[in-house]
């Protein structure tokens, strides 16, 4: 829960990436392509494609665990649930003759070249978002998409598709917002557009395939994988939606991923509306507690306040940590603990211990065997009775002469092993550095595939099968990914870096979240959310 606002900068930003690519070298070089993106623009997202990705030499060590049998068994199940959504989400049934329509158009966007831009159209929350989206196929390949969209939208709405303006091959009038959809052919690029009565973003995308013959902003650099993000805007789309507590200053992200061999290099912008002030004080690294034998660390300073505001008025307590520090240990499957420096430990572990009580039964039942909270009896904190072979705990602790709140899911009793001193100096010396991660990912997954199950169960949510697609792809990975290290480092007040060297452009527990949104019935619908209340004939 302490780091739920930190997936915005780190998590969202990489999960995002998925779904974007690398401009041709013509766009990306050429001056005269080059634009501003719109202030309104909420996200846009460019994807080389797999063919693409793929002949590029330097995405080997990438291509060898994307065409593993694991990934490709799991590739063609999202593909599979992505083309059945929209019957299965908004009409609850599995339609196989509209399944046909939409699959081989999900083949292409794994394997083409595409871009995806949404953009708000005015202030108004009750105005459709103009959305846009351009993919590089073959005439024989768009010509199936023309009528394959054409009659999957009748199907979903009652409504033939027809001519609407000049240069659209079709168009969709219906009756609620966005209540005109298009397709659209121009040079190489097949386009679906969806707006409120007239997209002038599709205007937009028309005019730069005109002039540049491809219809993303072109950026400075070659990539795999860029996008931009307006992270404020893109919470306020999805706010009716999902209930996020999330700070009000969110700040845009532009991203990119490459690759140079056998490595993938993930590197991004972050940049805030406001100047954000942080206090970079020292580090206190724990370094009595963390156990050498380390399969991750994790370390974060400066941005307490901002992350963690809201939370710690709930407790009613001082200023929340400036620091935090999570570490896992190797070989162990759920040997994971968690340290924050704070002068008021104690009573911060006592305000949350009461808070923890205080909501345990809603949060888990008033009967529940895996999953009962209580005070500690031999320290000040809190204590988890009922789960079988581990002890999770949160106290305060006395380590380095500094007070800490500490938690984890086995007795933190310090130890005589100190963390690898390399790893401790990179964090020490970095001067504008607010966030460090480095983990073993194999054997990361693992130890969070024993955490997110456990979890599951306590939730009343089914696990993942043995023989489910996400699981073994996750097991397949665990023995042919390596090292990931992330770190994000402050430019100046109101500017943020972050980079990423990795190899396949995630982290286990990022790996391990996408996996479990894969898995899900209700896929691509977020924590149970339905489409169902926006069907439209």
């Amino acid at each position: 829960m302490i780091l739920r606002k930190t997936k915005v900068l780190v998590f969202g930003c990489a999960a995002a990436l998925s779904f974007c690519g690398q401009q041709s070298a013509k766009a990306a070089t050429d001056p005269a392509n080059l634009e501003t993106a719109s202030p309104s623009t909420i996200i846009r997202l460019h994807w080389l494609g797999k063919k693409n990705i793929s002949a590029d030499t330097n995405s080997a060590g990438l291509m060898k665990v994307w065409n593993s049998p694991e990934s490709r068994r799991l590739e063609t199940q999202t593909l599979d649930k992505l083309a059945s959504a929209p019957w299965r989400l908004l009409f609850g049934e599995t339609n196989r003759a509209s399944f046909e329509l939409f699959r081989p158009l999900m083949d292409d966007l794994a394997e083409d070249e595409s871009y995806i831009e949404v953009r708000r159209a005015t202030n108004s929350p009750n105005v459709a978002d103009e959305m846009v989206l351009a993919i590089r196929l073959n005439d024989q390949r768009s010509a199936l998409w023309e009528k394959n969209l054409a009659a999957a939208f009748k199907s979903l709405t009652g409504i033939a598709p027809k001519n609407f303006r000049e240069g659209s091959h079709w168009a969709l009038k219906k009756h609620h917002a966005p209540n005109l959809i298009e397709y659209v052919r121009k040079d190489e690029w097949t386009i679906v557009g969806a707006a409120e009565d007239h997209n002038r973003l599709l205007d937009e995308i028309m005019h730069r395939i005109e002039r540049a013959h491809v219809p993303f902003v072109a950026s400075a650099t070659n990539s795999w994988l860029d996008g931009e993000m307006n992270l404020a805007q893109l919470v306020a789309m999805t706010r009716p939606q999902w209930d996020l507590d999330l700070p009000a200053d969110l700040p845009e992200v532009s991203f990119s991923m490459t690759g140079d061999g056998q490595r993938v290099r993930t590197r991004a912008q972050i940049h805030f509306p406001e100047a954000l002030p942080l206090t970079l004080e020292p580090w206190t690294i724990p370094t009595n507690l963390i156990n050498g034998d380390l399969s991750s660390l994790t370390a974060l300073r400066g941005a307490g306040a901002w992350l963690l505001s809201g939370l710690w008025r709930t407790f009613e307590t001082n200023s929340p940590p400036n620091q935090l520090y999570v570490w896992a240990v190797d070989g162990v499957p759920m040997e994971m603990y968690l340290a924050a420096p704070s002068a008021d430990a104690s009573n911060t572990v006592s305000r949350l211990t009461d808070f923890v009580l205080d909501k345990s039964d809603s949060w888990f039942g008033k009967a529940h065997d895996l999953a009962g909270f209580r005070r500690a009896k031999t320290f000040n904190g809190l204590e988890w009775k009922g789960v079988p072979y581990i002890f999770p705990f949160l106290k305060s602790t006395e380590a380095s002469g500094r007070s800490f709140i500490t938690s984890g899911f086995f007795p933190l009793t310090g130890t005589n092993q100190a963390p690898p001193q390399p790893l401790i100096h990179e964090i020490q010396s970095g001067t504008n550095l607010v966030y460090c991660d480095w983990e073993l990912t194999g054997s990361r997954l693992m130890q969070w595939n024993y955490i997110t199950q456990l979890m599951r169960v306590i939730a009343r949510k089914p696990e993942l099968s043995a023989d489910s697609a996400g699981l073994q792809w996750l097991q397949s990975m665990s023995r042919t990914v390596d090292q990931c290290s992330t770190e994000i480092v402050r430019k100046n007040d109101r500017e943020w870096t972050l980079r990423r060297s990795s190899s396949v452009g995630f982290t286990a527990i990022e790996l391990e979240l996408l996996v479990g949104w894969l898995e899900s019935p209700q896929f691509p619908a977020i924590d149970g959310w339905s489409m169902r209340s926006r069907v439209d004939h």
